[in-house]
């Protein structure tokens, strides 16, 4: 009997499409009178947090960064305001810290709202628990309706080749610095090249070399593994090149 029970009930939440309680499956959606947003399941549609902020983003380690009267802060699952709203941009979090812009300065915080990394930078990007990757100058802030460009894409509309520092968020301690780095997977490594040199190798967030400074063009990282190339291609042998297999890591 018990055995029946169990089938009928799994064959019923099956039939009606069962709701995923996990908030970062949940969508944001906005739209109405107002434009505003808020927060639905992703697999039924239905209605979680109602629509009452002007720019909501993807919820992650449980909390989302959401506007409401032109400031960024952020919400729990239920919809609460638990970091008060008070920056001008926002970031999802990782590992514990996200990326928040006050002026125009970039700085990073904990999941109390506390600063962590004071806002000095033109970008803050927490890697791994106790590290990150800041970049000097001024954090550059769109107009107040859309969204901020460095949510988009980590580097993609980087130019130039920005120099970054990492720098330990416990001592505050400078570990590389004039690093040109480019795709990375949080809280493992980072490609990056050191001043002067055009070759890349994996750096980890304590300051050490995964893989040394070796190859010169680098592809993100799938499931431990990256393609990279180590010379330029060579015109002396029509349709082959030397690109390397894809690299563990």
């Amino acid at each position: 009997m018990f055995v029946t029970a169990a089938w009928a009930c799994l064959l019923c939440c099956v039939g009606a499409g069962l709701a995923d309680p996990r908030p970062e499956r949940w969508v944001e959606r906005c739209g109405g009178v107002h434009a505003l947003c808020r927060y639905i399941d992703r697999a039924t549609l239905e209605p979680r947090i109602d629509r009452k902020f002007e720019v909501a983003l993807p919820f992650s380690e449980g909390l989302a960064a959401v506007r409401s009267e032109g400031k960024f802060g952020y919400i729990n699952s239920s919809g609460d305001m638990v970091i008060a709203p008070m920056f001008d941009l926002a970031r999802a979090f990782l590992k514990g810290h996200a990326e928040v812009v006050a002026g125009d300065k970039a700085g990073i915080i904990d999941r109390t709202g506390k600063l962590v990394l004071p806002p000095n930078y033109a970008r803050a990007i927490p890697f791994a628990a106790d590290a990150a990757l800041v970049r000097p100058g001024k954090a550059i802030v769109p107009a107040s309706f859309g969204f901020p460009r460095f949510m988009i894409g980590e580097l993609l509309f980087e130019r130039d080749d920005p120099r970054y520092l990492l720098v330990d968020l416990l001592s505050g301690k400078i570990l590389k610095d004039e690093l040109t780095i480019k795709e990375f997977d949080f809280g493992t490594f980072v490609w990056a090249a050191q001043p002067g040199d055009k070759r890349y190798g994996l750096l980890a967030p304590d300051g050490t070399w995964k893989i040394e400074p070796r190859v010169e063009t680098v592809g993100k990282l799938h499931g431990g593994r990256a393609i990279s190339r180590r010379h330029p291609m060579r015109r002396d042998r029509p349709g082959r090149s030397n690109y390397s297999r894809p690299t563990a890591v």
